[in-house]
């Protein structure tokens, strides 16, 4: 399955994440899909959250904790399209060694 197309090529595919990641120097954010994957890492004001089987957990240097839910409003999506269109086409992404699947922190 090609979720975005045929191969283009390891260069374009390179330039094309960097454009969905980086604006004028800055991180670039995107409007959220109507449907978030499992994967995805959303951003609010200066704090990201990575979503793992439905929950939602903040990421910290030392690795990321179990949050409480958030606002759909508030989020910024941070993982750039392309790569919400491999994982929504069934690639599973692996929850980082760093994440604690445990209660809120």
């Amino acid at each position: 399955m090609c979720a975005n197309g045929p191969w283009p090529g390891v260069q374009l595919v390179d330039r094309t994440l960097h454009e969905e990641r980086i604006l004028c120097g800055q991180k670039r954010t995107h409007p959220l899909p109507e449907k978030l994957p499992d994967g995805v890492v959303v951003g609010i004001i200066k704090d990201a959250f990575r979503l793992h089987e439905g929950r939602w957990f903040k990421w910290l240097p030392e690795g990321y904790i179990a949050s409480a839910d958030l606002d759909r409003a508030d989020l910024r999506l941070l993982t750039p399209p392309s790569i919400v269109k491999v994982i929504s086409a069934g690639f599973t992404p692996k929850p980082p060694d760093t994440m604690r699947l445990g209660g809120t922190g």
